[in-house]
């Protein structure tokens, strides 16, 4: 019989599958119930029911129960044996048992001696009542089969009227049967539509959660892997840039390198909101909070966007009421100067603002500007991951469109509030809220003297798979005084270590290494060769999710590529204290 279409639905065997499901699921316990009500019939009519009716109902109960039983058993055991089409055919038929086996109830308890007569007008009614419930009760589940449902609505209702028709009760009052019947089949075919529509809409919108998740996924390995391939010559880049620039006479040549210093640094800076993205999906950063004065996480800052804002002939403004903050300072130091950032890109004239202040015992520091302002139906998508407002050219200085993305994942991580105003043409107001902090614990920071020969007579191993890399820090190392022993795995450092007892100071890898190794194993592997738990430090180019939280467990001190030189410096002279 006719279904709602959904054939040619590129779903059509996932909603097939999911409404037998449904159905099995939820016709039970009305197959139950008209098992029950068959009892209850034989009950109300026996005292008018021959031995012969009687034994006749219980045969066809029997067989009704051997149906369901066997229905039910094949279903658990053989689902996947039969096809939807087929499962429609036997439901069909199942439906067709029922629906003679209660055709057949008024012809065997309604005799004609006892139920043409008025007084038994009341069991007449009865009956009338148990079928129309009987019909009408199990719609919501047998729907999903809209033929089985119409034949098992079908025979009862008409059973009871031919037998009505017979017996001579009024035509007009049965008629009513008519009606009913007519009304049940409509009820049951827009219920049926409504069921699968549901059942579509549901497996439509899984469907395209699946393939967001998956384009999610795909997109994090294409980030990752070409972030990772991209750092690789960066990190050379950097490296290599740094010994020559120890090398330069002072004068232009200097102003030229500290340029090309610059661009390098923006580079990196690109690659960094990559690599924040990452960790943030691999839920690796942790806050690490601090009870701070304002002026130390705010005054930098200020400093240094007013001569970015006096670079762009712009005007700063800062008020900045001193406070002591609880927050994470490198975190902290994201947020706003990704904020401040895109607050001097897009302001072409007139001022940007870092305003402080204390709130109901709360911080709030206001980023205003009088930039090119936001629309409000893009208020929300400028949090969204590579969303940039006016970039068609995707002019790098504005960045890759994941600032603001960053910034609120990160405030979330926090709990802090973050709000947004603007007006198009009139500029921005961005509003943070975050704790205040305890002026009895903020504890008061040690100058950290660099030392510039901290490598002299030091033996550093070094595990390296890219030859440019390797040799760019090679450079930087031996510039510093180290003897490097480098190799692109464990076993060739062992290979080419020296016979004598003398042990590392200092190992250095890669995380990813060729062959499937990793930095962690191959640090593993040289202390165990030294029987030493020798200091050592983990670099990686690498913004899979899955890996940053591996290099974050292995608890190895970890630094991401591209490092540079002064970072590189200060974390070793603080591995070899």
């Amino acid at each position: 019989m006719m279904l709602y279409s959904f054939k040619n639905h590129p779903l059509a065997r996932e909603i097939d599958n999911e409404r037998h499901r449904q159905f099995m699921r939820e016709a039970l316990p009305h197959l139950i119930g008209g098992m029950l009500t068959g009892f209850l019939i034989f009950l109300v009519y026996r005292s008018f029911s021959s031995s012969s009716a009687i034994a006749s109902w219980f045969v066809l109960q029997f067989i009704l129960l051997s149906c369901t039983l066997t229905f039910y058993g094949v279903n658990h055991k053989f689902h996947n044996i039969f096809s939807g089409s087929q499962w429609s055919g036997i439901i069909f038929l199942v439906s067709l048992i029922w629906g003679v086996t209660w055709a057949l109830a008024p012809f065997i308890f309604l005799q004609e001696q006892h139920f043409s007569e008025q007084q038994n007008m009341i069991y007449v009614a009865a009956l009338l009542i148990i079928t129309i419930a009987l019909t009408i009760t199990p719609a919501p589940a047998m729907v999903y089969y809209p033929a089985g449902y119409f034949i098992f609505a079908t025979l009862p209702l008409w059973g009871v009227f031919i037998r009505l028709y017979q017996l001579e009760y009024n035509l007009l009052l049965i008629s009513f049967l008519l009606f009913f019947w007519i009304t049940a089949v409509g009820y049951g075919w827009r219920l049926h539509q409504t069921l699968i529509d549901s059942i579509r809409l549901r497996l439509e919108v899984d469907e395209a959660r699946r393939q967001a998740e998956s384009a999610t996924v795909a997109k994090s390995k294409f980030l990752a892997a070409s972030s990772h391939d991209l750092r690789q010559p960066l990190q050379a880049i950097s490296l290599f840039f740094n010994v020559i620039k120890q090398k330069l006479p002072t004068g232009d040549v200097q102003i030229t390198a500290d340029k090309m210093e610059s661009s390098i640094d923006s580079m990196s800076q690109l690659l960094d909101s990559l690599l924040d993205v990452s960790r943030l999906d691999a839920n690796s950063i942790e806050p690490h909070p601090q009870h701070l004065p304002s002026s130390l996480l705010l005054d930098k800052l200020a400093n240094d966007y007013r001569a970015l804002c006096s670079d762009k002939g712009l005007q700063f403004q800062h008020s900045l009421t001193a406070a002591t903050l609880h927050a994470d300072p490198v975190l902290f130091h994201r947020v706003i100067s990704n904020i401040l950032s895109n607050a001097v890109n897009y302001t072409h004239k007139g001022s940007v603002e870092l305003n402080g202040k204390v709130v109901d015992q709360h911080y709030q520091i206001e980023i205003r500007d009088s930039g090119i302002g936001i629309a409000a139906d893009q208020q929300q998508a400028i949090f969204t991951e590579f969303h940039q407002l006016n970039n068609p050219e995707r002019d790098q200085k504005k960045g890759l469109g994941l600032g603001l993305s960053i910034v609120r994942r990160l405030c979330v991580l926090q709990n802090w509030d973050i709000e947004l105003q603007s007006t198009p043409g009139k500029g921005s107001c961005f509003t943070l809220t975050l704790p205040l902090g305890d002026q009895s614990q903020v504890a008061t920071p040690k100058p950290v003297k660099v030392n510039q020969q901290l490598l002299n007579d030091k033996r550093v191993l070094l595990v390296e798979d890219d030859q440019q890399v390797r040799e760019a820090l090679i450079e930087l190392l031996s510039s510093w005084g180290a003897e490097v022993i480098d190799g692109e795995s464990a076993s060739q450092i062992q290979a080419v270590l020296p016979t004598e007892t003398q042990p590392a100071d200092l190992i250095i890898s890669d995380f990813r290494l060729r062959e499937n190794n990793n930095g962690i194993d191959a640090i593993a592997t040289l202390r165990d060769h030294y029987e030493q738990d020798i200091p050592a430090l983990l670099i990686t180019g690498d913004t899979d999710p899955q890996r940053i939280e591996q290099a974050k467990n292995s608890d190895l001190v970890v630094l991401h590529k591209p490092v540079r030189a002064a970072q590189l410096r200060l974390v070793i002279q603080r591995l070899l204290k």
